[in-house]
């Protein structure tokens, strides 16, 4: 029973039972004076007495009371909404700082069509992740000509000059921290790596995992038209496992059929 069918119920007790003590009272007064008339009168105003007094304590007790039928409603009204979420609630918009995640991270696996700007911005929080033990994979598309005019025939520029210009930036940033890996660092060859896709990724995968935590984050790429949003959203290992392992095997699925880059400078 819920709290609003009670009260219904107490306020037809509480009626019947004041009717009653006013009959009684009515039936005194027009009794004569006798031993039967004290008697309705002290019933009546008991009767009476009691409805004001359990009325008083009964509300006070319904300030904070919340039955176990209210709580299930409350959850049942909270878990439909759940199910129910809007979109604009899931994406968010596409963020290219990621300092917090690379500093708690131990390794990290950074997917894209170039990443320029990821990279680019988050450059010396990478350099202060490898100091302190991280392992950085990163994968991009590849300049070779066929791979180029895949990215053209998918861009909203038809220009394969916007995907070079970004890849030549990520490409610069990845002989730099390659080489401060190595030689400033010393340390082991693993520590950084970067490869090339035969093919431009569908979508990003950014990945920062620490010894128990883990999170992802996917960003949508555009087809042809770009209307100014590029919606991405995040899963976090505890509370999305299955889907977290998903994108992480695809990470490693396409990690695994790259081509290493080639540096051109002197480790």
């Amino acid at each position: 029973m819920v709290r609003k069918q009670r009260a219904k119920y107490f306020i037809l007790i509480y009626l019947f039972v004041g009717s009653l003590g006013t009959i009684l009272l009515i039936f005194a007064f027009v009794r004569g004076a006798d031993i039967l008339q004290s008697a309705l009168i002290s019933l009546g105003t008991g009767l009476i007495g009691s409805v004001f007094t359990f009325f008083f304590i009964n509300y006070l007790f319904s300030l904070d009371e919340m039955e176990l039928g209210d709580r299930i409603d409350l959850l049942l009204g909270h878990l439909e909404n759940t199910d129910n979420v809007s979109a604009k609630k899931f994406f968010k918009t596409a963020s290219a700082d990621f300092d917090t995640f690379i500093q708690s991270s131990a390794q990290i696996d950074l997917c894209g069509a170039a990443l320029g700007t990821t990279i680019d911005k988050n450059l010396s929080s990478l350099k202060d992740a490898l100091r302190k033990g991280a392992k950085i994979r990163v994968l991009v598309m590849s300049k070779e000509d066929e791979v180029l005019k895949m990215g053209r025939a998918r861009s909203e520029d038809n220009d394969v000059s916007y995907f070079i210009k970004k890849l030549d930036i990520t490409l610069q940033n990845a002989e730099y921290l390659k080489k401060y890996s190595m030689s400033t660092l010393n340390l082991k060859e693993d520590a950084f790596n970067i490869r090339m896709l035969k093919y431009p990724p569908s979508y990003g995968i950014l990945d920062f995992r620490g010894s128990k935590t883990g999170s992802i984050f996917v960003e949508m790429y555009v087809h042809h038209v770009d209307w100014g949003i590029l919606p991405a959203f995040s899963i976090d290992k505890k509370t999305d496992p299955d889907w977290y392992t998903y994108f992480q095997h695809q990470f490693e699925a396409m990690w695994s059929r790259a081509l290493p880059y080639e540096y051109k400078k002197n480790i």
